[in-house]
């Protein structure tokens, strides 16, 4: 039987047949393995993750800090006070 590195992908380890369903403990067996492929994958998940952490690169963290920015100022806007303006000036409009 392969070794756990000698696996290329999860289909294949799944492919692996269970070691003791002869002695009915293929349940034991089961359990085992499902634990570690929900281990295998939680650990290609946090790889994933910080991989993604790692790539951000400086035009992206400068967006963000841009954004953060801009959404102070937003939050410090009178926003009635500014359609109010528009209504105004679109009020302007001569009919034909």
């Amino acid at each position: 039987m392969p070794r756990g590195a000698d696996f290329l992908n999860l289909g294949e380890l799944a492919g692996v047949p269970l070691a003791n369903e002869r002695r009915g403990e293929s349940w034991r067996t089961a359990v085992v393995w499902r634990y570690f492929l929900l281990e295998t994958s939680f650990s290609c998940l946090k790889r994933i993750k910080n991989y993604l952490r790692s790539i951000i690169g400086q035009t992206r963290l400068n967006s963000l800090a841009i954004l953060t920015i801009e959404a102070e100022i937003l939050n410090s806007l009178n926003c009635d006070e500014i359609i109010h303006q528009f209504a105004i000036k679109k009020s302007r409009r001569k009919n034909m």
